[in-house]
């Protein structure tokens, strides 16, 4: 049996092992707050999120917005962000929202607004977008929409209106204050365990390929074991994915990122060592890893491709 096959038999395997050997490696959720204030209105989120962010903007579980009458500490709408379906061999479902600048407005004709910048980690046209919501915290929608609805149109162009007056601004930003904070923290993208050496190496290293299965799987079809791995680009979000995952992968793997680079003995992330650095596919997955935020993964996985990898 080749290495290739191997690496394909233990992707099929993977599911099968306990998922009481998982819990084991089950990072834990660390609450996150960040609040401001716009006249008479306090605007706050809170969040349990990942220790580790493996994207920024990515590791939260739970995440809701509220709007209160700063007067009387009443809370009057709220917003609770959905997350994502949970991905097979993650420790955690995932929401996808990301909440940047506030801005509060009032318009010409004395309406008064909450805008909010809002992304998704990815890089397209519908990546980034503004959530606008009510005075009283109603949510009114996004720009998104603003060309199907007059409504949200109307109060985009009254809050981007040169005569509106600013009643307020900040940051609900959850990544730049866990930055600083996480800099000493394990690194564990999505809630993997990324430690060398461990007693659940197995369960660990099963994990990553769960989560990478189900990654791989959106992205050339559940039918792609087996088959030459396509060489252009994948979705950009999905290999953002990829790439911080590589970097738990890679922390295990050290110092020979043998097991899962190597393109020789066919590991998890074979393809992208096997493809020249001209490849697109392998291009891409570079530039995902350098645009990581620093951590012990992201100089991992760096470490290893310039080992393993084709030049």
């Amino acid at each position: 049996m080749n290495g290739k096959t191997a690496f394909l038999g233990l992707m099929l395997a993977a599911s099968c092992l306990a998922q009481t050997a998982y819990a084991a490696g089950k990072a834990p959720l660390v609450p996150r707050t960040a609040a401001m204030q716009c006249a008479d209105r306090k605007i706050e989120l809170k969040a349990d999120c990942l220790k580790q962010e493996g994207i920024g903007g990515l590791s939260c579980t739970r995440q809701r917005l509220s709007i209160i009458d700063a007067g009387t500490g009443r809370e009057l709408g709220s917003h609770t962000f959905q997350p994502a379906p949970l991905q097979k061999g993650d420790a955690y479902p995932l929401i996808s929202e990301h909440l940047g600048d506030v801005s509060c407005k009032e318009t010409p004709a004395k309406e008064k607004f909450i805008v909010i910048m809002m992304s998704n980690g990815g890089n397209c046209e519908q990546c980034e977008w503004q959530q606008v919501y009510t005075w009283d915290g109603k949510v009114l929608g996004s720009s998104i929409d603003a060309k199907k609805d007059p409504v949200i149109s109307a109060a985009l162009k009254g809050a981007e209106n040169k005569k509106s007056k600013t009643l307020g601004a900040g940051d609900l930003s959850l990544s730049g204050a866990a930055t600083s904070a996480l800099a000493s923290e394990p690194y564990s993208p999505y809630g993997l365990r990324c430690v060398a050496g461990t007693k659940t190496y197995d369960a660990d290293t099963t994990r990553i390929a769960d989560s990478l299965k189900s990654r791989y799987e959106r992205a050339w079809g559940k039918d792609w074991m087996g088959k030459p791995v396509p060489r252009q680009r994948i979705d950009p979000q999905l290999m953002g994915e990829i790439a911080a995952i590589s970097g738990c992968a890679a922390i295990i793997d050290e110092p020979a990122c043998a097991n899962f680079f190597s393109p020789d003995i066919g590991g998890e992330f074979y393809m992208f060592a096997e493809f020249g650095s001209k490849v697109p596919l392998r291009k891409q997955f570079d530039e995902a890893v350098t645009a990581l935020p620093p951590s012990e993964g992201k100089a991992a996985v760096q470490r290893c491709m310039k080992l393993v990898a084709k030049k």
